[in-house]
């Protein structure tokens, strides 16, 4: 059942006294509306108003986020399990989940992930795993999370060198069984 109850006009206003987010006040209200929805409403929905499939995803990355807030409030999550948890969700959408955290931690973590932590990556990629003698395979990718993550967590310093010294640790480590 859709409904619009005194949780989204307050956080409308509270939408209104933050100023113009990027993506426009009415789109962010629409995200703050999505989000105060249950799963199936906004599944209903999204492919009932004939939007463009990156709309109805972003809609319901929406939902999906503002569901994580008491997750993001703990405090045992590293900056990789947030990044893990938002990579690939759209910013209106995280923009609408700041508005309805109510948790000072929860607000702190989704704002350093849509100011830092989303656009940290290894510069290390493909090509320094196939220069330590890595077959291209699933451990790729496996490598370049568990690289990202460690430079997220403040465990390895990001730079080509470190990056490099990292890898071919663990591949020496046993990390994956497909190296060269």
């Amino acid at each position: 059942q859709l409904t619009f109850t005194t949780q989204a006009a307050e956080a409308f206003e509270r939408a209104r006294g933050q100023g113009a987010p990027s993506a426009g006040l009415p789109e962010l209200y629409l995200h703050l509306w999505f989000a105060l929805q249950s799963s199936s409403v906004v599944d209903a929905l999204a492919g009932r108003l004939v939007y463009s499939r990156a709309r109805a995803r972003s809609l319901q990355d929406a939902q999906v986020v503002a569901a994580l807030l008491p997750r993001l409030a703990t405090h045992e999550m590293r900056p990789s399990e947030v990044a893990w948890l938002l990579d690939g969700c759209a910013d209106v959408a995280l923009q609408a989940a700041l508005v309805l955290a109510q948790d000072g931690l929860a607000q702190e973590r989704l704002t350093r992930y849509r100011e830092v932590w989303r656009g940290q990556h290894p510069v290390s990629g493909g090509a320094a795993l196939a220069a330590l003698g890595l077959k291209p395979g699933p451990c790729y990718g496996e490598l370049l999370r568990r690289l990202r993550a460690a430079i997220l967590d403040g465990e390895l310093p990001a730079g080509a060198e470190s990056e490099r010294a990292a890898l071919a640790r663990w591949i020496r480590e046993g990390a994956c069984d497909d190296a060269g």
